[in-house]
């Protein structure tokens, strides 16, 4: 059991870390300023479940602009575009290991 939860969170912590590697490529192709802090904002917002993402993401639209750049269409569109890679591909084959825990626990 304890493997289990171990592997499940480091499932977890690797799915943060794509976050912030995504962002922050994103971020520096588009040319935002302070494109690697902006993007560390979203690592911890990443354990919250459901509305975390959404959260970080509402403070890097907001600091962004604040930083110099103006262009927040795209990030928006950049934000769609991790989301959507994040939940249909990197979370449902790196967070297998969840739903083996409770298969085994039942």
């Amino acid at each position: 059991m304890n493997s289990m939860l171990r592997q499940w969170s480091r499932a977890i912590v690797l799915v943060a870390l794509v976050t912030v590697v995504l962002y922050g490529i994103g971020f520096s192709l588009l040319r935002v300023p302070y494109s690697i802090l902006l993007a560390i904002i979203a690592f911890p917002f990443e354990f919250i479940p459901l509305i975390g993402p959404p959260v970080a993401f509402a403070i890097i639209l907001m600091v962004a602009p604040i930083s110099g750049y103006h262009h927040l269409l795209w990030l928006v569109i950049l934000f769609v575009v991790v989301r959507a890679a994040e939940d249909y591909i990197l979370e449902p084959t790196s967070c297998e290991v969840a739903a083996s825990i409770w298969h085994r626990l039942l």
